[in-house]
């Protein structure tokens, strides 16, 4: 395996398969940036200025 690589693990009887998952990486992180978006927006928060009184 790869540092950096995404691969699709698949579950069989016999043990666990990883497959090389092309852009996998790039979508993941994708992913992960709208989740912390998507977090913010839910909190209402828009950052520290937030915080002062």
């Amino acid at each position: 395996m790869a540092d950096g690589a995404a691969y699709r693990v698949t579950v069989q009887e016999g043990g666990v398969i990883f497959t090389p998952e092309p852009g996998g990486a790039r979508a993941l992180r994708e992913r992960s940036k709208q989740t912390l978006l998507d977090f913010q927006d839910q909190t209402g928060s828009s950052g520290p200025e937030q915080d002062q009184p």
